[in-house]
């Protein structure tokens, strides 16, 4: 499967992950770890007792159940939905799926043997280990391309080939989005992720431009400094 392909199936595979599967929330929230040191799933947590991620299903295609090859289709009149907040529905990205599809993915394709994903409710943050002598900036490209053609574009997403960041990435995945020291947490490892190769640039809808937003509000702040 040629560059091209795979970022074209990727993207195609995804409408898949963005409707339906939310938490149970009985409180195991186990990470997923397909490390090399493991022959199967298990949690990332540092604590082999736990379970996985008891919302967390990982299912291979099964061609002979119709349920996998059904397309997504409604129609609706005005009148049926209204006007009721009461009556809004959203569609829920279950995160453990999507960070699951983003790396077995990365390592579909060429260039990278071990990667891990950490998606978070604005922000993919990837680490990865590319093949060979394969050089640096490609290899961030590659992985974050990847991600991008996964999630929506308000996503920012962060790559790096720091071996230190599997651990970091672990450590945050115990997190919740709820947790006092969630926020600052998640920041200080992006920061130390811009240290490492980031990819190609891309134009970015919140900044209209092809700068990373938090550059820009960084640069606003010194601006307000001055």
């Amino acid at each position: 499967m040629n560059y091209k392909s795979w970022l074209a199936t990727t993207a195609l595979t995804a409408t898949m992950l963005v409707s339906g599967c939310a938490g149970n929330g009985n409180g195991n929230e186990g990470a997923l770890d397909m490390g090399e040191n493991n022959n199967g799933y298990n949690n990332v947590g540092f604590d082999q007792d736990q379970s996985l991620n008891s919302s967390y299903q990982s299912q291979k295609e099964d061609r002979n159940d119709a349920r996998t090859d059904r397309f997504g289709y409604v129609r609706y009149t005005k009148d049926q939905v209204g006007d009721n907040e009461e009556e809004i529905r959203y569609g829920i990205m279950d995160r453990e799926q999507v960070s699951d599809l983003i790396t077995r993915y990365m390592l579909q394709g060429e260039g990278i043997k071990d990667a891990a994903t950490l998606v978070t409710d604005s922000e993919v943050l990837v680490a990865y280990t590319p093949e060979g002598n394969m050089d640096r900036n490609r290899a961030a490209d590659m992985a974050k391309k990847n991600a991008m053609s996964v999630v929506p574009r308000y996503y920012e997403v962060y790559v790096s080939d720091q071996q230190n960041m599997y651990r970091e990435l672990a450590t945050l995945s115990n997190m919740r989005t709820g947790d006092r020291e969630y926020r600052d947490s998640i920041e200080s490892v992006i920061d130390q992720m811009k240290k490492s190769p980031q990819g190609e640039q891309m134009y970015n809808d919140e900044t209209k431009s092809k700068k990373d937003k938090r550059d820009v509000e960084k640069e606003q702040g010194n601006m307000m400094n001055q």
